[in-house]
This record gives structure tokens, C-alpha cells and sequence, in this order.
């Protein structure tokens, strides 16, 4: 299965809804986080986003798409990353961390909003590495 690839995207979003079916253990994380990605090489698109929101730390709606025109601008957070950059994340080789403290990962909005919504993240991370069952690699 293809990194970013339409078969991906609904791995990812039927493990999201699993992963946050009951109240999470961030019940103040209400909103969307929005995150896109750059330089893809995808027959589609050279971007790609996801969007999720949340009420009180359950996943309420997973959006996605191949088109910078369609993809949400209202995120309380937005994660914007390079293709390449998160492959590196998804094989372990950097940290989000360290990408996001080198500038490979730029992160809008406020400050309280993307501290409350750290463990989202890292939990929506574990979910998008679908157990290695991804090829992380260029087309």
C-alpha cells in the first residue's frame, strides 16, 4: 500500500476512528487539525491533506483530498510537512520533534492549541504507520 495513496487514506481514517472511538485522554482538544503535505508524487496531486475533528478528544470526521483548493483553511492547528519529511518520520530516521525544530515542519496556530494537541498527534502518528504495512518510497 502507497503512502498517501486513496487505498491509505481509508486505512488511516478506519484506524483513526478506532483509535478515538470513546472520549480520549485529551477531552479539552475540540476542533480540526489540518495536515498537508508537499512534493508528492502521486498521480493526482503533488498535495495532499487530511483533516480531522475533534470533540473532546473522539474523532468526529476524517477529511481528505488531492486538491490545495478543497482543503480546509479553518484548522485550530495546520501541520504542513514535505513528502519526503514525513516518510523520514514514519521510518523512524528523524523525530517529529526534530522536524519540527529544524523547520522541516511548519505548525500554525496558537500555542495552548498545539500543546493540547501533542498526544493527538503522536497517537495519529502511530496510526498512519499502519503497522509497517506501508511502502514509504517514491512511486
Amino acid at each position: 500500500m502507497q503512502f498517501l495513496s486513496e487505498e491509505w487514506a481509508e486505512e488511516v481514517t478506519r484506524r483513526a476512528y478506532d483509535e478515538f472511538s470513546a472520549q480520549g485522554k485529551e477531552p479539552k482538544v475540540n476542533g480540526t487539525a489540518v495536515i498537508s503535505y508537499c512534493n508528492v508524487p502521486l498521480r493526482q496531486s503533488d498535495c495532499f491533506w487530511m483533516s480531522y475533528r475533534l470533540d473532546r478528544g473522539m474523532l468526529v470526521e476524517v477529511q481528505y483530498g488531492y486538491d490545495r483548493e478543497t482543503m480546509p483553511r479553518n484548522g485550530v492547528i495546520t501541520v504542513r510537512e514535505d513528502y519526503e519529511t514525513a516518510i523520514r518520520i514514519l521510518r523512524e530516521e528523524i523525530s517529529f520533534l526534530e522536524a519540527v525544530r529544524t523547520g522541516l515542519i511548519q505548525i500554525q496556530g496558537p500555542m495552548p492549541a498545539v500543546i493540547r494537541y501533542r498526544d493527538m498527534c503522536d497517537r495519529m502518528l502511530r496510526v498512519k504507520k499502519l503497522n509497517g504495512q506501508t511502502e514509504w518510497k517514491r512511486a
